[in-house]
């Protein structure tokens, strides 16, 4: 699966350990030319499909305690963003 932010990067998930030799676990993000983005860097885990919203923010739901979470650029969890527990995020058009 893959999407594109507003500023033309690639978020690419699927069932993958590594791309173009570079360990990635399910998720990457790849520059406007293709070039993986090695910045955003995300733990390992069970994630579900992300998500990226109109202003290019990052959203994944599973493999973590919390549900959903917003990442930050490099991939760490945005302590900002909290999520009503409990919510179907795929039903509410998020995922």
């Amino acid at each position: 699966d893959v999407q594109v932010t507003p500023a033309g990067k690639m978020i690419v998930y699927g069932l993958f350990n590594s791309v173009d030799g570079v360990a990635r676990s399910g998720l990457v993000r790849l520059t406007a030319d293709g070039v993986i983005d090695t910045f955003l860097n995300p733990a390992s885990g069970s994630l579900s499909r992300p998500f990226v919203d109109s202003a290019g923010r990052l959203y994944i739901a599973g493999g973590v305690s919390v549900g959903l979470v917003r990442l930050l650029e490099n991939g760490e969890i945005d302590p900002a963003f909290t999520s009503s527990a409990g919510r179907d995020i795929r039903g509410g058009g998020l995922l």
